[in-house]
């Protein structure tokens, strides 16, 4: 399995790849989990401990929160859900959700969803590469060539400066 290393100077800048290193990494934890033979209460408590700070961990503190107020998993799940619309964990508990209404296999449903957002993610780390090559032609047009000009330059001054003061 592929690991995003979030350490990355980028990561800091661009909440989208943040998010989807946090769900990556909610999922990667969360399978773990489930695939040692703990149940969604407990796999989602164990991430909470192994998560970094981070808006994947808040959701998981929000499920667990609401199934110690008395709801079931799957309510939980769905009210937590709701209000995590705006990040990419929405997905995670929405995939989770579904699995648990309909009765779907929920290690292969997030593993595909894992999938999924790996691509994601490997699509947006090349858009951010793509945009490097523009974002350098300021620097190089405006700070570099003129050094270089002026570092040729002065040799071919100097030869003539001498050349003509020496006839």
């Amino acid at each position: 399995k592929i690991r995003f290393n979030n350490n990355f100077w980028f990561f800091k800048s661009d909440k989208t790849l943040k998010n989807l290193s946090e769900s990556i990494d909610f999922i990667e934890y969360f399978l773990l989990y489930l695939e040692s033979g703990s149940n969604i209460s407990q796999g989602i408590f164990y991430c909470i401990e192994n998560l970094p700070k981070g808006t994947a961990q808040e959701m998981t503190k929000h499920v667990q929160f609401l199934e110690n107020l008395g709801l079931s998993t799957s309510q939980a799940i769905h009210q937590a859900a709701q209000s995590y619309k705006e990040h990419s964990c929405h997905k995670i508990l929405e995939t989770i959700e579904i699995s648990l209404k309909y009765g779907s296999p929920l290690i292969q449903s997030l593993e595909h969803l894992s999938e999924q957002l790996k691509m994601n993610m490997t699509l947006h780390l090349e858009e951010i590469v793509a945009k490097a090559p523009v974002k350098m032609i300021f620097p190089l047009v405006f700070l570099i060539f003129p050094v270089i000009f002026i570092l040729l330059c002065t040799g071919s001054i100097e030869n003539f400066i001498y050349s003509i003061s020496g006839s």
